[in-house]
């Protein structure tokens, strides 16, 4: 007959499952109490019986080659429903157990005193049971007492095998939490250390080695290749990679940098990254056959910015597990394309910059910085070359006549033209208002190149008058820059449509915030700890050489000392008011004889007072 069972049935299996001993291996200290108990009642049979839900399972066993019975079969089942020891003098004789195969039947069970097994909670677990096959008497109380004293050691290594195991698990968890915290804390240096490259203007090629060490060791990452194209399609590709790595794929990805992948791009968004495992990689369509062929197990791509139209593209692979990406692996990924993607976008932001810095906006030429950064790299080189100066005479006027606007359309047509003519044999610049320059071979003429563009201008209504060229050559007229673009300037402003006559001062006109009259500029002057004589100017016992315009202008602002000398006076008093070549030559030569008296002395400098012209000051000696 089957017991049935408690009404708190389900409570008292949840309390036998929170021990975690069904089904475990046998334990010295379970069996040593059976063993005693055994000897204690004298049978030859006792068990620690655990009643599951539809069996009895044995933690000890002695006498009894079984592990687990039916519960149907059970006198535990019984017991845990008493609330003291359970004896059965004969089973033959009881209606419960009478049928009962374990009593027809192996192991004749004919005597079975249990004493239950009892929580701290009040849950009954099984039974401490000794049992043999003939009949016997029942227990007396201080027999029954002994057999639940043992029960209750039972219960007790219970609950000290699950209080260890609590230990053991908590042990384990604080490991756990331990190992994940050095995790999080290394992630966390990295992420830092990642950010921090951010403020370093390190080189691509110093920063790509960098990130893929770090992320070598945190991430497993065997390579790094970050992918930059070019306006022309080529793809540039800075590299890391883990000497583990075969040179077919560091050579493949080296290559071909982004077209390595097929189809890839259908899948890649551009501000999404995208993760493979070495089945997707090897799926069809999705990647280049001859990389999956070089044993990569994953890779990951991350788009970056856009540089010339295309975008920038960064690649992580690896050729070892883990396969798939985790969580963390891709934070850290994350983290060093945003740092990869910083430099990059600085570095096309500073492209830009420099194209803005070097570009004429208005012809599209390269400007003054560009001649000046061109022209270095010349005479660096220590090849012959030829520089030239082109000042287009009748700009002004057309200005006057038909609007600036007209005025830019020749500019910029006649910088087209130029740069059209010269060909690969040269480079044209844009200086500034109506002033060009030409870096050619040296045994190359400036003139042809120069009436081509003029006809061109002219063929497009455009009426010019005075255009004048110089040209210096190198090594022949020097190998310093500076002093070769000083030489061409000077030859250039020097050269008068008349034949190289100088015309007349003219008179000061009306109205200048400094009156400018007429005067022999060859006079020599004082001003301060300044002197000018013979295109010379001197402080104290040293001397700086001018050019002739350049005297000329330091004469007119010394003969007007504290007051502010226009741009227009400065020019009619110079160049004469026959030719108006526009500011431009002003401002070359105040700037050049700006930093000559740098040179030369810190007392007296040329201050440019915005909208009005300039003024000498400094040190005038009490003027």
């Amino acid at each position: 007959m089957s017991a049935l069972p408690q009404q708190d049935e389900l409570q008292r299996l949840e309390a036998l499952a929170r021990y975690e001993i069904l089904d475990t291996l046998p334990e010295e200290a379970f069996d040593r109490i059976a063993n005693l108990a055994a000897r204690l009642f004298g049978t030859p049979i006792a068990l620690v019986s655990m009643v599951d839900e539809n069996r009895q399972w044995f933690k000890a066993c002695l006498g009894l080659d079984l592990r687990q019975t039916d519960r149907s079969l059970s006198f535990c089942a019984h017991a845990i429903l008493s609330e003291g020891v359970m004896v059965v003098p004969d089973a033959t004789r009881d209606p419960r157990f009478a049928g009962n195969a374990l009593v027809t039947g192996e192991p004749n069970i004919r005597f079975y005193a249990g004493a239950p097994l009892i929580t701290p909670d009040g849950h009954k677990l099984g039974t401490l049971c000794v049992i043999d096959d003939v009949p016997r008497a029942g227990l007396s109380p201080e027999e029954q007492t002994n057999l639940s004293d043992l029960a209750a050691l039972v219960v007790d290594e219970l609950e000290l095998r699950r209080a260890q195991r609590d230990l053991e698990n908590e042990a384990r968890a604080k490991t756990q939490m331990v190992a994940e915290l050095r995790r999080a804390t290394e992630a966390a240096q990295l992420h830092v250390a990642m950010a921090e490259m951010m403020e370093y203007d390190l080189e691509l090629s110093e920063l790509v080695p960098a990130i893929g060490e770090l992320l070598g060791r945190a991430a497993s990452i065997h390579w790094l290749g970050l992918h930059l194209p070019s306006g022309d399609g080529q793809v540039t590709t800075y590299s890391w990679y883990d000497p583990s790595v075969p040179e077919a794929f560091t050579q493949r990805m080296t290559e071909v940098g982004i077209d390595a992948t097929r189809g890839l791009h259908l899948r890649l968004q551009p501000d999404a990254p995208l993760f493979l495992d070495h089945a997707e990689l090897g799926g069809q369509g999705s990647l280049n056959p001859a990389l999956t062929e070089t044993g990569v197990r994953s890779m990951a791509w991350f788009p970056l910015a856009l540089m010339g139209g295309a975008r920038a593209l960064v690649t992580f692979a690896r050729f070892a597990d883990p396969v798939l990406w985790r969580p963390d692996d891709q934070r850290l990924l994350r983290s060093a394309s945003r740092t990869l993607n910083v430099s990059v976008t600085r570095r096309e932001q500073l492209r830009k910059l420099e194209v803005l810095a070097f570009v004429d906006s208005l012809t599209g030429l390269g400007n003054r910085r560009a001649l000046e950064r061109d022209l270095q790299a010349r005479v660096s080189a220590g090849k012959a070359f030829a520089l030239s100066l082109i000042d287009l005479g009748g700009l002004q006027a057309i200005n006057e006549a038909e609007g600036y606007e007209r005025g830019d359309v020749l500019l910029h047509l006649f910088g087209e033209a130029l740069q059209t003519r010269l060909g690969d044999s040269g480079t044209a610049y844009r200086l500034s208002g109506d002033e060009f320059a030409l870096l050619t071979a040296s045994d190359r003429s400036a003139s042809p190149h120069v009436e081509e563009a003029l006809g061109l201008v002219r063929g497009a209504g455009f009426e010019l008058s005075g255009v004048r060229t110089a040209s210096v050559h190198s090594p022949e007229n020097g190998t310093d820059a500076q002093a070769l673009f000083s030489a061409a300037g000077t030859q250039l402003y020097d050269t008068r449509q008349t034949g190289g006559q100088e015309e007349p001062d003219p008179p000061a006109a009306p109205g200048d915030r400094a009156r400018v009259t007429p005067a022999k500029r060859a006079a020599p002057l004082s001003l301060g700890p300044l002197s000018l004589q013979d295109n010379r100017v001197r402080s104290g016992n040293s001397a700086v050489k001018l050019t002739r315009h350049e005297a000329e202008l330091l004469a007119v602002l010394m003969r007007h000392p504290g007051q502010v000398v226009s741009r227009e006076a400065l020019t009619r008093e110079v160049w004469g008011a026959a030719s108006t070549p526009g500011s431009n030559p002003v401002e070359v030569h105040i700037f050049n004889l700006r930093r000559k008296l740098r040179q030369l002395t810190d007392e007296v400098g040329v201050q440019t007072v915005r909208g009005q012209g300039y003024l000498l000051q400094g040190d005038l000696g009490g003027a």
